[in-house]
């Protein structure tokens, strides 16, 4: 019995696991990637003494993970910023206090974990107050800017270099305590500038087959910074041009993966002083770095989101116009069958019948075949009305119809003359094949009992009979032939089929 239970639901079992481990994978690799990314910019890029760098790339990622798994993800920010922090400062245990180093280790924790935090709490405000998500359109880029990338820093960052210098670790003049503040406020800044769109890329639809196709045309981007090594000048005569290219082929899509792209083939130049900054001091190249890195970003986020407001206009603009187009063409269509189809019995009606058996009469008079016609009328019809109402007078003609219809050929062109009366043009038809169909349409008729609001009614037709004579070029004279034999079969006692063969009157 247990196993049985065990087995019911080990498939929902299965998946919960799967989904937790496929989080947890996320988040362990997230949190590599914030103590890697972190490590390598102290000891690559760093202004001194050495933990400032010109982007620290460790802020977008920890906005990445409170993104995604809110506290969990704080939790696992502050883990990893221990793991950044702890070694750096300790290299200062024989100049202070293990208490004072676990202050200033536990204050950059602080400040990782309530820097995402303010971030995350600041865009989500903004996209409820919207109802949309953020970078649907390119003013959301400013919003972010302030909300996601600097005011979440300037609240934070300024306690770092304040409170160190005054415990004693990194101790700093007014002007050098300043100049950290900049530092680190940029830093972080632009580390969560790079990383934290990645949140609302990955939403995207389809975002595998974009990244793939904005790969090719963003590696486009390193041309120019190769060709510094050569020409230092070169870059800023290509790097522009080809920005907008990638913008305008790839949209925001190329912004996102772009700047980050960039961001460490700039760093490198900056840090070892190639190309373009060969001719700057290190702490200017690793400046002249984030203001390049700021100024394509910003206005690339810009032009792609402009690009992709207007592809998202001109798509509802063209939905907007195809359901309009459709809604007319149903109108359209509406009308037609309104102006052709009689509305009660949907046959024919007397105009739309007349169009084809015109174009009929006019075919067969220039490649001469037989043709017939026939004249229907329902017998005492009147009667029914006046004893059981008109609803039933409309159900007993829908009914009559159906009937006909039973027996018709497909090629046979039937619709309502007026009223009780109705018409059948019979194309390739003698009038020895017009007079059996009106036979079997009669029996058709009067054999059987119409039910009418529940009432059992005995209902029959009389039927006139015509086929087109050879020098006959009107379709009026073969109407009127068959309306005659119509009135005949009145006058020879209702519930019959007649022809009108003799001379058509003039």
């Amino acid at each position: 019995m247990h196993a049985e239970s065990s087995s019911r639901q080990n498939p929902l079992q299965r998946f919960v696991s799967a989904r937790s481990l496929r989080e947890l994978l996320l988040a362990a690799l997230l949190m590599t990637l914030y103590v890697l990314f972190a490590r390598l910019g102290i000891a690559l890029f760093s202004f001194p003494p050495g933990n400032q760098t010109p982007v620290w790339l460790a802020s977008g990622i920890g906005f990445l993970l409170i993104a995604l798994f809110g506290l969990r993800g704080a939790l696992a920010v502050a883990v990893a910023s221990v793991l950044v922090n702890a070694p750096f400062m300790l290299i200062y245990l024989e100049q202070v206090s293990m208490l004072t180093i676990a202050i200033s280790i536990a204050l950059s924790v602080a400040v990782d974990v309530f820097q995402g935090l303010f971030a995350w709490s600041f865009i989500r405000q903004y996209e409820q107050y919207h109802e949309r998500a953020l970078f649907a359109e390119a003013g959301d880029l400013f919003p972010f800017l302030w909300r996601v990338c600097f005011l979440p820093s300037l609240l934070t960052v300024w306690m770092l270099p304040l409170v160190n210098n005054y415990i004693g670790v990194q101790p700093t003049n007014v002007p050098e305590t300043l100049q950290r503040t900049l530092i680190l406020t940029l830093g972080d800044s632009l580390g969560l500038f790079v990383l934290a769109p990645l949140y609302w890329f990955f939403r995207q639809p389809d975002i595998g087959r974009q990244v793939r196709a904005c790969l090719v045309s963003v590696s486009l981007l390193s041309l120019p910074l190769l060709l510094s090594f050569f020409v230092p000048a070169l870059p800023y005569v290509l790097l522009i041009p080809i920005w907008i290219f990638v913008l305008r082929r790839q949209r925001w899509c190329a912004a996102v993966i772009g700047t980050l792209w960039l961001t460490p083939l700039i760093l490198i130049m900056a840090r070892y002083q190639w190309g373009l900054f060969s001719f700057l001091p290190q702490n200017d190249a690793y400046w002249v770095a984030a203001i390049v890195l700021f100024s394509l970003g910003i206005g690339g986020h810009y032009v792609g989101l402009m690009l992709q407001e207007l592809d998202n206009a001109q798509r509802k603009l063209e939905q907007k116009v195809h359901e309009r187009t459709e809604a007319l063409q149903q109108a359209n269509e509406k009308l037609e069958r309104l102006a052709t189809v009689d509305e009660l019995t949907q046959v024919l009606n007397r105009r739309a019948w007349r169009e084809r058996a015109e174009a009929e009469f006019s075919k067969v008079r220039r490649y001469p075949q037989p043709l017939s016609v026939l004249m229907i009328d329902i017998d005492l019809f009147k009667p029914i009305n006046d004893q059981y109402g008109h609803h039933a007078g409309d159900e007993v003609l829908k009914q009559f119809v159906l009937r006909c219809q039973e027996t018709l050929r497909e090629t046979d062109i039937f619709g309502r003359y007026g009223g009780e009366e109705f018409v059948l043009l019979m194309p390739r038809a003698t009038l020895t094949d017009a007079l059996a169909l009106a036979e079997r349409l009669r029996l058709a008729i009067a054999e059987r009992e119409f039910r009418v609001l529940g009432i059992p009614l005995k209902i029959s037709a009389s039927i006139g009979v015509a086929e087109k004579r050879e020098h006959e070029h009107s379709l009026d004279l073969l109407l009127r032939r068959a309306d005659l034999a119509l009135y005949q079969a009145k006058a020879d006692g209702r519930n019959r089929v007649a022809s009108q063969i003799e001379q058509s009157p003039q």
